[in-house]
């Protein structure tokens, strides 16, 4: 099943849930495509993975792709189809880049749940259907393109900390980063070694701890606590779940050293925390 929300010469955002489909098309404008439930197969060029829940998959635009989904249940996703016009008109008054080189973008996998994008991505969708399409889908669309633009000058922020002097070099070390972060992501609850990470993304022992912490300013194990503690907050904040429960919940070895650790990140003890916001 496609569900087209919106559509003119220039942008579209469509919502798909299938389970059969193998499919070879193009990109009009740049292509942000997010798996809501469940993960889609692409191949772009040399480009070959998988978008899993709470990932995008950015293409440039009229870039040749095929997606492949084969499974029992429908996966969800939503495509949004940009102008890079309108990205460039947002960036340009502002950063004054001419060169076109500097408006490549390489097919690449992020992981939105470490950026701001997420939450705007995940709000656009949820209000899809309330929105007036027939009067001020322009408008809804711009407004998106410019948190993107914003998400595209982070993603240039962390590639110029990388130390290599070629474009490609920097583009292909930022990924294999990027599946380490994704990696600390899908294993938040759980514990994990510098090897394992290392393996999956590729980057040997040194250069993965050493350029983690010059990209995201964290080194990968104080990330990895950094998320704990904000899902424990969000635990915290719904009134649904103990301090024993979060800790528990969220892998802490025990509930003396996850009061430590959130003491420290805090200022307060859980216990204090979820009582605040049950008498807010």
């Amino acid at each position: 099943m496609l569900q087209e929300f919106y559509r003119t010469d220039q942008a579209r955002v469509d919502i798909s849930s299938i389970d059969q489909i193998d499919v070879h098309s193009q990109t009009h404008g740049i292509a942000l495509k997010m798996v809501i439930e469940g993960h889609e197969q692409y191949q772009v060029g040399t480009f070959n993975g998988k978008v899993q829940k709470g990932q995008m998959l950015l293409l440039d635009e009229k870039t040749p792709f095929i997606a492949h989904i084969h499974e029992s249940r429908p996966q969800i996703g939503m495509c949004v189809d940009l102008p890079k016009s309108w990205v460039q008109s947002i960036s340009e008054p502002v950063l004054e880049i001419h060169d076109s080189k500097q408006w490549e973008i390489p097919a690449a996998v992020y992981t939105l749940e470490a950026y701001p994008f997420y939450q705007q991505m995940r709000h656009f969708h949820r209000n899809l259907s309330l929105f007036n399409w027939q009067g001020e889908g322009h408008e809804y669309l711009f407004e998106l393109a410019t948190h993107f633009h914003e998400f595209l000058l982070t993603i240039r922020g962390e590639r110029a900390k990388i130390p290599a002097v070629k474009r490609s070099t920097k583009w292909a070390i930022h990924q294999r980063l990027h599946v380490a972060l994704s990696y600390v992501h899908d294993q938040m609850r759980n514990p994990f070694s510098l090897s394992d990470i290392a393996a999956v993304s590729m980057l040997s022992e040194y250069h993965l701890c050493r350029l983690f912490r010059k990209v995201y300013g964290k080194t990968l194990f104080q990330y990895h606590e950094h998320l704990k503690l904000e899902a424990s907050k969000r635990l915290l904040q719904s009134g649904h779940y103990s301090v024993v429960e979060v800790s528990d919940e969220l892998g802490f070895t025990d509930q003396s050293y996850f009061a430590k650790r959130f003491r420290k990140a805090t200022g307060t003890s859980p216990g204090k925390y979820a009582r605040s916001y049950r008498t807010a």
